[in-house]
């Protein structure tokens, strides 16, 4: 499995779907440190604010915005430090509740 002529696929987000539904696992990403090698091409995370963990790549980002439904600072936070914000919010109403 490749692109044509083994060229980088340029309409490619590097969001890795295609790859985690191949069921021969002959589509191959590599995420290392702060980037995603996928198709011939390198993608830059967008990265937590708080935390520092990988979100999505950027290319990734875009397209998702284009296509509206998040807010452009949804993607600011991590899933994990989201819910962590989520629970000290909800710890401050139960005590304003007491």
């Amino acid at each position: 499995v490749g692109t044509p002529y083994d060229e980088p696929n340029e309409e490619c987000i590097g969001c890795a779907s295609c790859a985690n539904i191949c069921p021969t696992g002959n589509i191959i990403y590599k995420d290392e440190e702060y980037k995603r090698f996928i198709w011939g091409r390198e993608f830059k995370f967008l990265r937590c604010e708080e935390c520092g963990e990988n979100i999505i790549p950027k290319e990734q980002f875009l397209f998702i915005k284009n296509k509206g439904g998040f807010d452009d600072d949804y993607f600011l936070k991590c899933d994990k430090c989201k819910r962590i914000e989520s629970v000290k919010i909800m710890a401050r109403v139960v005590e304003m509740g007491k």
